[in-house]
């Protein structure tokens, strides 16, 4: 726990727990277990199972929307901002790739065990994202029929990004998968990218 407080060491051990065993699997002893705290301590800091699952989402989310807002550029295509903000959305930290894992399970589940208080959060990341594609939705330059289907492909893609370094690890591990070769973590940020951005935008802008 060095340098960090109960809350917060509470906190990380909640979200590999989470990322691990899911909501309906994770426990607040075990924890409690896990955080080498008196359970008690986390109802104290974070409160119950509820509460402290929607804490974690919910900062995850504050946190990337306002990575979006303060590197959204107005004076930029929609192509260039969303390269420029999916770059920065790939965070290698373990702990923020285990909240991506979490929101895995939610996609997986239709999101069952998402608490309905956190949409309204949610929305704010739709929002922000709209925001980044409208001048090319609005010159036709995605091929956009349905507007939750677009943002769930690009949510998903992000999901997707901050996970794919451990399964090309393990993929190729295996010795099974000879076509699979290994980049840097900047390289395959950029592969990714390019894939997506070019196949997202049905015209150059």
């Amino acid at each position: 726990m060095k340098n960090k407080t109960t809350k917060e060491h509470i906190m990380e051990t909640a979200i590999m727990v989470f990322a691990d065993k899911g909501y309906s699997g994770t426990t607040m002893d075990f924890i409690a277990k896990q955080a080498n705290v008196n359970k008690a301590a986390i109802y104290y800091h974070l409160g119950n199972k509820k509460k402290l699952y929607f804490t974690v989402i919910s900062n995850f989310i504050e946190k990337n929307r306002e990575i979006m807002q303060k590197n959204y550029s107005p004076s930029l295509n929609s192509k260039t901002n969303l390269s420029n903000i999916l770059r920065l959305l790939n965070n290698s930290n373990e702990t923020q790739r285990a909240v991506f894992r979490i929101l895995f399970r939610e996609i997986a589940s239709g999101l069952e065990t998402l608490p309905k208080e956190l949409f309204k959060e949610m929305s704010t990341i739709f929002l922000e994202m709209r925001e980044i594609l409208k001048p090319s939705i609005d010159k036709n330059e995605i091929n956009e029929k349905d507007t939750l289907i677009t943002h769930i492909f690009l949510f998903g893609s992000i999901l997707l990004l901050n996970n794919l370094p451990i399964i090309r690890k393990k993929l190729i591990s295996s010795g099974h998968f000879p076509l699979i070769k290994d980049f840097s973590h900047e390289e395959e940020i950029e592969n990714y990218i390019n894939i997506l951005i070019n196949g997202f935008f049905i015209k150059g802008e």
